[in-house]
């Protein structure tokens, strides 16, 4: 999650786990934030979770669409 830096704006950009977990919170200045994310986990994570694909039914998405979906 990145935000502005400087006197006018909030700062505090960060990097988050999947799970939720804060991993670095950056600071009011201008700072580069550097991250390892363990994507078999967030793969895992993804398959179970809300964001996961059990959620998508794309067949309830053709009226929406000019081509049907196969």
């Amino acid at each position: 999650m990145a935000n502005w830096a400087g006197p006018r704006f909030k700062g505090h950009s960060m990097t988050i786990e999947a799970d939720g977990t804060l991993m670095e919170l950056g600071g009011k200045d201008e700072q580069i934030l550097q991250a390892v994310f363990d994507m078999a986990n967030l793969r895992k994570l993804r398959r179970r979770g809300i964001y996961g694909l059990h959620h998508r039914q794309p067949i309830a998405y053709g009226p929406l669409l000019l081509k049907q979906p196969e």
